[in-house]
């Protein structure tokens, strides 16, 4: 059995002098209402005389001294999103929204810009040309876990399934085709076009399939053989003639669109959901480096900030009890402790963690109340403050039911427990008490 006291603020700290003194009144009404004889020599007032005493049982249990300090419910992180795609922005969202893998973080000329989940954020064009890498990793993961790709093990390369997975991504989102071209008129590299990969060989573990890749070099004869391209000489067999690099002319580039690559900008990777905490932009603003949102985690936490925190009995690591403002109580860890300072004045600040976030479903903001242990003292001898009664020469001492008393080391006091010890004292003990 534990007993616990709350008291708000510094008003935590137990007197023990007062409670003492107001034990020496208890002590005269005892000795008033029970006198050893009468004044004349008569006999002593019989039992029924006296008032009834009550009598309570000294206990062995776990004392506890708390102080309740005041908080608030805020989400946990803070970061910017910025904007890496051209254009215009034409749409942001609301503050609260929470933004999951897939979700859309804004919308540049009318495209979405996705959100996917991950560590190495998009710095490359990537497509199925048989590419490898941790940004791979990533849209190849956040590709599975969105549906559009059965699988792809870490550290493999991107190949036909990939492609096709990215292009049924964007299909799904509304991208637009991505323009590409090529100044040699041979076509974008790899799988930049819509048209299937030629069936070049699979780099070595490739389980992708093929690379999504190249043609192969040269041209095929008509007996299968390959043979070498046809290179314009002079008349005497030797090299190019200068008449034949005057008269040649470069074919201009070739513009293809691709739905199966994925863009810089097309995605934000951040490694977890986020909710929207302020919006940075506007619709009409110009997207690219533009800071656009203000996210956080989606994961709560309790700050607790100001004099009335407990400065001295907070520890990184230590529990503490949340009460919430139906009534609940949940428990509660210090994950930081540190301090502020406002005009000049340096004050502790204590953030603290609830491990099951759902008890705290509906608290998004606003105070809440933290019970923080001061002082505690497991499995000791403890009896009502009542029960004590304070001695002429000095000290305590427990009434026993014939009269006896008993004297005790008084220790740690709550408002309905103090702890007692001393010859005699054991669990179970009945003692007089005044109330």
């Amino acid at each position: 059995m534990a007993v616990r006291t709350a008291r708000p603020g510094r008003r935590a700290v137990v007197v023990a002098g007062v409670a003492a003194a107001s034990l020496v009144a208890v002590g005269a009404l005892v000795t008033t209402a029970w006198p050893s004889g009468s004044s004349d020599g008569g006999a002593s007032p019989t039992a029924v005389e006296r008032p009834a005493r009550a009598t309570v049982e000294v206990t062995r249990e776990d004392l506890v001294v708390t102080q309740e300090a005041q908080g608030v419910v805020e989400f946990s992180g803070s970061r910017e999103i910025k904007s890496s795609r051209p254009g215009t922005i034409t749409w942001l969202p609301d503050v609260g929204t929470v933004l999951t893998r897939g979700s859309t973080v804004l919308r540049t000329d009318d495209q979405p810009v996705v959100l996917f989940l991950g560590e190495t954020p998009l710095y490359r064009t990537l497509d199925g040309s048989g590419m490898r890498g941790s940004d791979v990793d990533v849209v190849a993961q956040n590709l599975v876990a969105l549906g559009h790709l059965a699988a792809f093990p870490p550290g493999d390369v991107t190949g036909p399934r990939f492609a096709a997975a990215v292009s049924r991504w964007r299909t799904a989102n509304g991208l637009r085709p991505v323009e590409t071209a090529s100044p040699d008129g041979a076509g974008p590299t790899g799988s930049q076009t819509d048209h299937e990969p030629t069936g070049a060989p699979a780099l070595p573990g490739a389980v992708d399939g093929d690379q999504g890749g190249a043609g192969a070099e040269g041209t095929a004869s008509t007996d299968g053989e390959s043979q070498e391209p046809v290179v314009p000489t002079d008349d005497q067999g030797g090299e190019p003639s200068a008449a034949a690099d005057a008269g040649a002319v470069e074919p201009p580039p070739v513009r293809t669109t691709s739905t199966t690559s994925v863009q810089t900008g097309e995605v934000v990777v951040l490694p977890e959901d986020v909710r929207v905490s302020a919006v940075l932009a506007q619709p009409g603003d110009a997207a690219e480096g533009a800071a656009v949102l203000r996210v956080t985690s989606t994961h709560k936490v309790i700050r607790l900030q100001g004099d009335d925190v407990p400065s001295a009995a907070v520890q990184q690591g230590g529990e503490v009890t949340v009460l919430l403002p139906g009534g609940a109580e949940v428990p509660g860890t210090v994950t930081e402790v540190g301090t502020t300072s406002e005009a000049g004045d340096a004050t502790t600040s204590v953030l603290v963690d609830v491990a099951d976030q759902e008890t705290l479903t509906g608290v998004d903001s606003g105070p809440v109340t933290v019970r923080v242990t001061t002082e505690r003292h497991d499995q000791v001898l403890a009896v009502p403050p009542a029960a004590l009664l304070a001695l002429r020469e000095g000290g305590h001492a427990l009434q026993l039911e014939d009269g006896t008393l008993v004297p005790v080391e008084t220790g740690m006091f709550t408002d309905t427990r103090v702890e007692v010890s001393g010859d005699g004292v054991h669990e179970g003990l009945k003692v007089v008490t005044a109330s």
